[in-house]
């Protein structure tokens, strides 16, 4: 383990940590005294997630993935000029919600939302 006073730490600061890594330890010290330790950190474990970890704790609506009341008559005819699904909700939404979208997409602008840019 090197010692370190703390003015060479701060000064070469960038450099410490690919030491540390490559399996140096540091003590740093002020005044002779010794203030910090710098390791290598211990590799993280992650959990891996178990299938049927979690029974009853997530439930889905039989009606799920059916179409939402609140925007079904924006959906409904809503011509393909952009095919993107999820940018068709975004619009559709808008529609209904009488909100304007914030996009540099120039495909909103065929629809009748309202969008800014």
């Amino acid at each position: 383990m090197q010692t370190v006073a703390l003015e060479q730490a701060q000064a070469t600061l960038p450099e410490l940590p690919r030491q540390v890594a490559s399996g140096e330890d540091f003590t740093i010290t002020q005044n002779g005294e010794p203030k910090a330790k710098l390791s290598a950190a211990p590799p993280l474990k992650r959990a891996q997630p178990k299938a049927g970890s979690l029974p009853g704790k997530i439930w889905l609506s039989p009606d799920f993935d059916a179409p939402l009341e609140d925007f079904k008559d924006s959906m409904i005819g809503l011509p393909f000029h952009y095919r993107d699904p999820f940018d068709r909700l975004w619009i559709a939404q808008a529609i209904a919600a009488d909100v304007t979208i914030v996009t540099h997409d120039r495909e909103f602008s065929k629809y009748r939302a309202a969008s800014l840019w």
